[in-house]
């Protein structure tokens, strides 16, 4: 069973194509990538070719632990997108592989921790590598902005089947929100299916924390303490 969890999406903003030197094709590679990365629509034609961009790339330099990060990255994109079964495992195998070259010439990387508990849960299964993975993302970056909501995702979903540390990392998380995040944290929240957001509840629920308003709901209740006072 395949695990409804959100994956990081990062990018290197500000990224510019490159056309000259001994290093074109990686930056071009990169631009391709986060261009694709930041479109309202991800597109399965475009997913490809950005994965042979940066396959091509990745032969060139193959140490490179940032292509080997954003390989891993868009495998997982079009395992997502497939509804091929093996087509599926091989994209997150592939993935997978790229993760551990990355970490290995660059272990710290918390974005690209948390893309390897998500390889290693491709089943839905919480085995120790996916908590040594998870583990090593938020010892790495816990205040790593563009991953707390993926990671709250990741703890809502296998929330039962986290030993206690990883709870209380969890949990660490949930309080992450009412910073400087907490602005985009109710459009993430409203953006879950029904049965993640149910998920999401019982997470914040431990955390003390309740859920967002709907904005009609919290119109309504405004205008209500209005008329009252």
């Amino acid at each position: 069973m395949r695990a409804a969890v959100s994956r990081w999406r990062g990018g290197s903003h500000g990224a510019g194509r490159v056309d000259l030197g001994p290093n074109w094709q990686r930056w071009n590679a990169i631009y391709a990538y986060d261009n694709f990365l930041f479109a309202d629509v991800h597109d399965k034609t475009q997913a490809a070719q950005v994965f042979d961009a940066l396959f091509a790339a990745s032969k060139t330099t193959k140490k490179d632990p940032i292509l080997k990060a954003r390989l891993a990255d868009i495998s997982l994109i079009i395992a997502d997108q497939t509804e091929d079964d093996r087509a599926y495992e091989a994209q997150r195998a592939l993935a997978y592989t790229n993760i551990v070259s990355s970490l290995k010439a660059a272990p710290p990387q918390p974005a690209v921790w948390y893309n390897l508990a998500l390889a290693e849960s491709s089943d839905g299964q919480i085995e120790p590598g996916v908590i040594s993975a998870f583990d090593m993302s938020i010892k790495t970056g816990e205040r790593f902005g563009q991953l707390v909501f993926p990671r709250l995702t990741f703890c809502a979903v296998h929330w039962a089947a986290l030993p206690e540390a990883q709870q209380q990392q969890c949990i660490g998380q949930v309080r992450l929100i009412n910073g400087p995040l907490n602005p985009y944290w109710q459009g993430y929240y409203f953006s879950l299916d029904a049965v993640v957001q149910s998920k999401m509840n019982g997470l914040l629920a431990q955390a003390h924390v309740d859920p967002p308003v709907p904005p009609v709901q919290r119109r309504q209740r405004s205008a209500s303490e209005n008329k009252e006072s």
